[in-house]
């Protein structure tokens, strides 16, 4: 499905209708190990004052130690750093943080059932963290 729905995606934010698409934008960067062009979208939050992208793919790996990026979102371009994180309190509190500015762990693509309250180490299995500084 996902190689249907990107490709139209990528088109839709990058166009000038780009600033019509909300949080949706696109990650532009190079693989760590294959230096292959990746455009991945992506759903931004901000956690902290601080573009924030959470994951499952295995894409997020690339961030690790610091990758640079270029950023499409609202129809304009940015670079960027974009890091993982990896410490558990930490992306446990941001996960928790965009789960209550959404108002549900479905917008973030969570099922939990209800009456459960996840641990930090749950959010962190399923998801990977990746804050993004913008360059000034």
């Amino acid at each position: 499905m996902r190689h249907l729905v990107n490709p139209v995606v990528r088109a839709l934010v990058s166009s000038p209708l780009g600033h019509r698409t909300g949080r949706l934008s696109i990650l532009r960067f190079e693989g760590r190990r294959t230096g292959r062009s990746y455009a991945v979208p992506v759903i931004v939050h901000t956690v902290d004052g601080l573009p924030t992208v959470f994951t499952p793919g295995a894409w997020g790996a690339n961030f690790a130690g610091g990758q640079r990026v270029t950023i499409v979102s609202g129809g304009r371009r940015q670079t960027a750093v974009a890091k993982v994180v990896e410490d558990r309190q930490i992306v446990g509190a941001a996960i928790r943080s965009a789960i209550a500015q959404q108002g549900t762990p479905r917008k973030l693509g969570l099922i939990i059932d209800e009456g459960h309250s996840p641990t930090d180490a749950e959010l962190c299995a399923v998801r990977s963290m990746i804050q993004i500084h913008l360059d000034a």
